[in-house]
């Protein structure tokens, strides 16, 4: 389960997550589904953000957004115009 947001700017804010998809996001989490929010910073970076880390991102980061170095431990990698948005993901 996930939502995709984009930005051109260099972080991007908790909010953009509406409370409505922020439940169902956790919802999902809840039950024991992958959840995350895939960021795009500009039209080439990508970034696929846990679920937890972005509900707890206050009490992580100490602020209610993430810069592009917060996001880079989250980095997918875009090559040759593919976005690899599950690799790395490991389910039961």
């Amino acid at each position: 389960m996930f939502e995709a947001k984009h930005t051109i700017a260099d972080q991007i804010s908790q909010n953009v997550v509406t409370t409505d998809q922020g439940d169902r996001l956790e919802r999902h989490h809840q039950l024991g589904a992958v959840a995350f929010v895939l960021v795009c910073l500009g039209r080439q970076d990508f970034y696929r953000v846990p679920w937890e880390v972005w509900r707890d991102m206050r009490e992580i980061y100490g602020r209610k957004h993430m810069k592009q170095a917060d996001l880079e431990p989250y980095r997918v990698r875009y090559t040759d115009g593919v976005l690899k948005l599950l690799a790395g993901i490991e389910t039961m």
